[in-house]
């Protein structure tokens, strides 16, 4: 379990006189981590998603989706999660463009928040177009653009992307299930970095 979670944060109240880093913590780096989280829960969401894809299932019906209607509406499903995904990520990216994070700042405390924001930031934004490059290659092949040599619906994929083969649906499941366990796995050792910096900083904060 993520240790601490984002609403365990110290809270950091307003305060007329308020250094920096607090400031910063309140108002930027609190606020993009929780975004990350929500991130995260919309990728748990993708996941199973991509497993009924893959599965031949639709989680929300018995029905198997043996017709190209069928399988274009998961695919839509696994659109809107992708761009949920980059929406989140866009309020990291936001928060780093704050002036008040600029690269120069020669607070030390400032430059450590910037520093693990730009670090989850790099995680969120990875997962993000990992998705996306799955469901536009997807999309692709739906049109008919792309064909395997074997006749079925995959090519061999890029690096970073899962083999999924469209011919034994147990096999593509158990492979898409380790890619998204992966992926899952690498945003959350990384948030649990920026999260011990984070709360070590907003705990100095209480009482400014």
């Amino acid at each position: 379990m993520l240790q601490p979670a984002p609403l365990d944060f110290p809270e950091i109240g307003r305060v007329r006189a308020m250094s920096p880093s607090c400031a910063v913590m309140r108002d930027l780096a609190i606020p993009a981590f929780t975004a990350a989280r929500a991130a995260d829960r919309q990728f748990a969401a993708a996941s199973k998603n991509l497993t009924g894809y893959v599965g031949g299932k639709d989680d929300e019906s018995d029905a198997q989706p043996d017709s190209d209607a069928k399988r274009r509406y998961l695919l839509s499903k696994l659109g809107q999660d992708k761009t949920k995904l980059l929406q989140h990520a866009k309020v990291i990216a936001d928060a780093l463009g704050d002036p008040r994070f600029a690269s120069d700042i020669p607070d030390p405390s400032v430059r450590a928040e910037r520093a693990q924001l730009q670090s989850l930031y790099d995680s969120q934004i990875n997962r993000a177009a990992l998705l996306n490059q799955f469901v536009m290659r997807e999309e692709i092949k739906a049109m008919g653009v792309l064909r395997s040599a074997q006749g079925g619906r995959s090519d061999e994929p890029p690096p970073g992307m899962p083999a999924i083969r469209g011919k034994i649906p147990l096999a593509d499941v158990a492979t898409i299930q380790d890619w998204t366990g992966q992926l899952a796995a690498g945003v959350k050792a990384n948030e649990e970095v920026v999260a011990k910096t984070f709360y070590g900083i907003a705990r100095s904060c209480q009482g400014k």
